[in-house]
């Protein structure tokens, strides 16, 4: 059995098998941050969008994040902790995967240098791997391994600032890391000071200092971006606004420029809810964001000669707080993990508008990130 691996899209995808690897938040032994017990791994069906549990990875506190290497059978995780070896950091471990038995095997883990690592992100040769630290407001930078190994951090930042919401931008919170196209900058969504930077990295990983940022609304608490397919737009959900921001994208020198913001919620919801996952459909034409406390995944249309958003509706999530959503490598089924209901919710596409048919739900606990 080989691999045939999509890079674009960070997708295991075998001759005969596609997985699906689910982040949690775990049982701890100093206190519960959630139910679950690991890295969950399913099997995942073409036709019904089932989900067949094959193996559980253990060990680890919090692998609330996960990333795939774009080129071999490896995956990485955050553990997002604030204690690690005695240290007020967090980790990235490293794991091999084997498609025959469908088991993670670890390899190594590293500190993440900063306290709660939230998000990561891997470059398109897969020999560099970006950690957000969520709380400390620091990214750190790692050499990948052929064996798929993380080298001690080749470069690291702390970002500075804050911003107007006091419970919740009292410092800098860096809450991705996400490369362009080309491999040539990285952004990085700043939830404390209404910031998106811009770094420029070079191949060997170190990072340069910060370009001028893209400045968001005061409280907005820009979250996760997501390039379109055509990298001429980006889109970033807000979480403490719940909105969505169009920026359009020059593949020349890395600008975004912010062209459009909606809601991610209906109008006059009457809601208090936190946006988090945004994800775009691969044929481009529509683009899903899910809302935690409204509890719905949000739809929407997408113009593809400006990028601008039209609502084209909410769907409930038949749970509480999703974390995450993902969709099928197919784009024909989208799942939406409630952290608080320990289940994964399951909807057919339709390719004619992007709307969504419930279909089950499936019982994980403590759901918080999706990756195929």
């Amino acid at each position: 059995m080989g691999y045939k691996w999509q890079p674009d899209r960070r997708r295991l995808v075998t001759e005969q098998s596609i997985y699906l690897f689910i982040g949690t938040y775990t049982r701890r032994e100093d206190h519960v941050d959630g139910h679950a017990e690991g890295i969950y791994v399913y099997r995942f069906d073409e036709e019904e969008g089932v989900l067949e549990h094959v193996s559980t990875a253990g060990g680890i506190g919090n692998p609330s994040y996960l990333a795939l290497h774009p080129g071999k059978p490896f995956l990485y995780s955050v553990s997002e902790i604030d204690d690690y070896n005695g240290k007020e950091t967090g980790a990235v471990v490293s794991f091999s995967f084997d498609e025959s038995s469908g088991n993670l095997t670890k390899i190594n883990e590293v500190e993440s240098r900063g306290t709660m690592p939230c998000h990561l992100s891997l470059d398109d040769n897969g020999s560099l791997l970006f950690a957000a630290n969520y709380i400390s407001g620091s990214f750190a930078v790692y050499g990948v391994s052929g064996n798929g190994a993380l080298t001690e951090s080749l470069s690291w930042v702390q970002r500075e600032g804050g911003g107007v919401n006091p419970q919740r931008q009292e410092g800098p919170h860096t809450h991705a890391v996400v490369f362009d196209s080309e491999n040539r900058y990285l952004f990085v969504p700043d939830l404390g000071n209404d910031q998106l930077a811009r770094y420029k990295v070079d191949e060997q990983g170190i990072v340069g200092t910060a370009q001028t940022p893209v400045a968001l609304e005061p409280g907005s608490g820009p979250r996760h971006l997501v390039f379109h397919p055509g990298h001429r737009f980006a889109y970033l959900i807000n979480e403490l606004s719940s909105t969505i921001t169009t920026m359009s994208y020059s593949r020349e020198n890395g600008l975004l420029i912010p062209v459009q913001t909606v809601s991610a919620l209906p109008e006059e919801s009457g809601i208090n809810s936190a946006s988090a996952a945004v994800r775009i459909h691969p044929n481009g034409r529509y683009l899903y964001a899910s809302n935690r406390g409204h509890d719905s995944v949000a739809f929407f249309a997408i113009d593809n000669t400006r990028g601008m958003l039209t609502a084209a509706g909410w769907e409930s999530t038949r749970g509480k707080t999703p974390r995450d959503i993902a969709l099928s490598p197919g784009g024909h089924f989208l799942y939406a993990a409630n952290q608080d209901s320990d289940c994964i919710a399951v909807y057919r596409i339709d390719q004619e508008d992007g709307s969504l048919d419930y279909l089950r739900s499936l019982d994980v606990p403590s759901p918080v990130c999706l990756v195929f």
